[in-house]
């Protein structure tokens, strides 16, 4: 996917800082050491683009906590939540993820949102 190529977003999150952007919104590279650089070298706060809902809440969760521990700031995210059998459940795995980093117990939470 040439979206999450590390190359790309690094150019593209250098290029939105040059022209002054307050935060960044990104996709996730495959390889979360090369987000790692990405977060890094930008000097505004770089957030997680939550993408397309799919069929793991699990999975999703995964990916937020491993973004966080590479650096992001936060997640933005629309259709992983909107779409969730349980919203407020979903919200709440979420809030575990970000601001605790309880990935564990988040997942148990979100098990019940996607169908």
């Amino acid at each position: 996917d040439k979206y999450k190529d590390p190359q790309m977003l690094g150019d593209t999150a250098r290029i939105a800082v040059e022209m002054g952007a307050d935060v960044l919104k990104i996709d996730v590279p495959d390889d979360l050491d090369e987000l790692k650089k990405i977060i890094k070298a930008c000097m505004v706060p770089v957030f997680l683009l939550g993408g397309s809902k799919g069929n793991d809440a699990g999975a999703f969760l995964e990916k937020v906590d491993s973004t966080m521990k590479a650096g992001a700031a936060g997640v933005v995210v629309g259709r992983s939540v909107w779409q969730a059998k349980d919203i407020k459940k979903m919200v709440q795995a979420l809030k575990l993820v970000v601001y605790e980093g309880k990935l564990e117990e988040a997942i148990e939470l979100a098990k019940v949102t996607y169908s």
